[in-house]
């Protein structure tokens, strides 16, 4: 109350309002159907669409380019589309996640947590997709398909 508050013991006054119940029990059923999927199979479709991905990604030719060695990499890859009319030589990441967007696609943006490491590396900023248990070779084509849509739209 306001006119008087007591305190727990350690590391109990810590642990102030509600405990997260809703998110816990949310957690415990995302294990539980991660098992019953197979973390092996899950491995598994993660490196198809990745190897997919790469693939696909790869027929922008010129106009990309992928930052790390993706056949290393779990399910996420750092990507930038060229445009030499751009002071930073890039179409700029925020505006492929605005337009991405656009059709229900979502990506992330920017130094990605990492901005001394990006500066160092003189990377203004990247686009990066990822993949999960629920996407599949569609999500990818539709990426692709919108990313030329974007690239052909910059060229103009």
């Amino acid at each position: 109350s306001f006119e008087k508050t007591t305190f727990d013991d350690l590391p109990n006054k810590f642990e102030a309002g509600t405990p997260p119940f809703v998110q816990a029990y949310g957690l415990s059923k995302a294990i539980d159907y991660l098992k019953n999927i197979g973390m092996k199979n899950v491995y598994k479709h993660n490196q198809a669409l990745l190897k997919y991905a790469k693939k696909r990604l790869l027929e922008l030719e010129d106009d990309i380019k992928i930052y790390g060695d993706v056949e290393n990499k779990v399910g996420i890859i750092s990507f930038a589309l060229k445009d030499s009319k751009s002071a930073m030589n890039i179409i700029h990441p925020h505006d492929i996640a605005t337009m991405l967007d656009e059709s229900d696609i979502a990506i992330r943006t920017g130094h990605h947590c990492a901005e001394p490491l990006m500066s160092r590396l003189n990377i203004p900023a990247t686009a990066r997709i990822s993949f999960g248990v629920y996407n599949d070779f569609e999500d990818i084509d539709k990426f692709v398909e919108k990313l030329n849509e974007i690239k052909n739209f910059f060229k103009k």
